[in-house]
């Protein structure tokens, strides 16, 4: 995140998504923990909403 801030020429609107606040175990448990690719797109389109709302 940190180079794609200082490189891009544009502002960047970045957020934050993370999993459960436990350890993350490993093999198919990790899913239960992890964010899934729903919960991701759904953050990706709520901050490309905010973005739009705010005029962007």
């Amino acid at each position: 995140m940190s180079l794609l801030m200082e490189r891009c020429p544009a502002e960047v609107t970045a957020a934050r998504l993370t999993g459960l606040d436990t350890y993350t175990p490993l093999g198919p448990s990790a899913n239960y923990t992890l964010p899934t690719e729903p919960e991701v797109v759904r953050a990706a389109l709520e901050l490309c909403a905010a973005q739009t709302a705010a005029g962007s």
